[in-house]
């Protein structure tokens, strides 16, 4: 469980430095395309990492650990929020190209 750990924050910051690639680095006329590209993977990850938070918060839940169960599920709901964010910047950037 620990390489899907390292794997995933791994995509998330190589998302992370598309994006950050894709709005201030590129000249070119793929800036949108990378920028749309890296916001849609960081959207997915982050969608993932929202789930995995959720089943913890659950499972913690069933063994009344509130602590960890609290603490699950605010931080799924934070990265639920950006995942949404980030899906919904990288729609806009869609329109935007077309």
């Amino acid at each position: 469980m620990a390489l899907v750990r390292i794997a995933v924050v791994v995509v998330m910051v190589l998302a992370g430095l598309v994006v950050l690639y894709g709005l201030i680095l590129d000249r070119s006329g793929q800036n949108i395309a990378f920028t749309v590209a890296g916001l849609a993977v960081l959207g997915l990850s982050f969608a993932f990492t929202s789930a995995w938070f959720l089943s913890r918060a659950l499972t913690d839940a069933r063994w009344g650990r509130a602590t960890g169960s609290l603490l699950g599920s605010a931080m799924g709901g934070l990265f639920a929020l950006g995942a949404a964010g980030c899906l919904a910047a990288a729609s806009i950037f869609t329109f935007i190209r077309v």
